[in-house]
């Protein structure tokens, strides 16, 4: 996560200034103007989602925009009425979801949101995606013991590396990393509304668990905004109970002030280009590659959940045979191996169902490639792949994960 930002509050009103997102000032001591002396201005660290922390803080903001000084009362200063606990953005950003739909799994939402990998070298793995040419590494802490680092896009996707801090807060990821040092863990499916899609989910016989809301904190370990138990989450996760997809595969909801406050800042080219922009020219996760053992039986299983079956393809990169799900604007890809021979047949025998592999679009694939072979001292021959020419990096030049860069078609 980046550095964190401040914003100021009148005096008057509950509403937060709209859009002074601030650097964090020199003195928050007592200020004084005039003849009003001992005046207490207060700056309240505004903590947004890992995607919104470094949109807006543009130099021509970084100027207070209005502040009331108010003459202190006898007996003290007196004291700023607290600011609404609602997300301050809220009421400027309208609804951007303009395709809702509450009767689908997602709801409207992008579903594909991001893949957690989990290592145990969290430096490591975050210099071996620099290398691919990721830019721009935002760490932060989770409050499940977790630290983690983002690689954010301007679709609003983004890569997290995760490991452990406490072990015994979060014992399945530090026990996945035991087992097995590094490799795709988790993936989240972002949908518009916890009780919609829970809903849907329990009216087709699955039993849901209960949302948790989660919140990060920036680097430094100070909490942001969204601190404390009394406020607001940043976003909640859950998932369907027990095994019912291969690929521990769960739920985000974000924030809807959040969500509307990202996805309307992304829209602008300026904003994309300066704040997610990347030396490897990537868009965003487009798709994640999950090991199966049998495709039809995996297919039925996403199907049953509301996700529909797109193609079948044949990988011989990968010695495997596919089946495209359609999960929202991106997508999951089914990998059987074809003969029992290959990388995803090697997978299944040494971990079993899971996470195999991630697709990521670039702008210029002839740049992305130049660059990895650069760093990385190999030669990346071009193929055309489910989206499109594409090259491939194999998983351990990757903390465990393959990665395809592709120019889509």
């Amino acid at each position: 996560m980046p550095g964190r930002i401040y914003r100021t509050y009148p005096s008057d009103r509950d509403e937060p200034v709209q859009g002074a997102l601030l650097k964090p000032p020199a003195s928050r001591g007592k200020l004084a103007s005039g003849n009003h002396k001992g005046v207490h201005v207060r700056y309240v660290a505004a903590l947004l989602m890992p995607l919104i922390l470094i949109c807006g803080c543009e130099k021509k903001k970084a100027q207070i925009t209005s502040v009331k000084i108010e003459p202190e009362k006898p007996g003290g200063p007196r004291k700023l009425r607290k600011p609404s606990r609602s997300h301050p953005d809220g009421k400027r950003y309208p609804e951007q979801i303009k395709n809702r739909d509450p009767k689908t799994l997602l709801g409207g939402e992008r579903g594909l949101d991001h893949v957690g990998v989990a290592v145990k070298d969290l430096a490591g793995a975050q210099r071996a995606y620099q290398k691919l040419g990721f830019g721009k590494p935002q760490p932060g802490e989770l409050p499940q013991g977790l630290r983690n680092v983002a690689f954010q896009f301007g679709d609003t996707t983004h890569l997290e590396l995760v490991t452990v801090r406490d072990a015994k807060k979060n014992p399945w990821v530090a026990s996945f990393i035991h087992k097995h040092e590094q490799g795709a863990l988790f993936l989240m499916l972002c949908a518009f509304s916890y009780g919609e899609t829970a809903n849907l989910l329990r009216r087709r016989g699955f039993k849901v668990d209960e949302a948790r809301p989660g919140r990060i904190k920036t680097r430094g370990g100070r909490d942001g905004h969204y601190s404390g138990d009394t406020k607001p989450p940043m976003w909640h996760t859950f998932a369907i109970s027990g095994t019912a997809l291969p690929g521990n595969i769960s739920f985000i909801t974000y924030n809807r002030g959040l969500r509307n406050f990202v996805l309307f800042k992304v829209k602008d080219a300026k904003v994309r280009k300066k704040h997610f922009s990347h030396p490897n020219t990537a868009l965003g996760l487009r798709s994640a590659w999950i090991a199966v053992k049998s495709l039809a039986r995996a297919k039925k299983a996403f199907e049953k959940v509301g996700l529909s079956a797109g193609r079948a393809l044949t990988l011989a990169q990968l010695g495997s045979r596919a089946q495209v799900i359609e999960a929202g604007e991106g997508t999951l890809l089914l990998m059987q191996p074809d003969q029992g021979k290959g990388p995803v047949a090697a997978f299944l025998k040494r971990r079993g169902e899971g996470i195999l592999g991630l697709s990521f679009e670039v702008e210029h694939l002839d740049r992305a490639r130049s660059l990895v072979e650069s760093n990385l001292a190999v030669k990346l021959e071009p193929y055309d792949g489910a989206h499109g020419r594409s090259v491939l990096v194999p998983a351990e030049r990757a903390a465990g994960v393959w990665v395809e860069l592709f120019q889509g078609r």
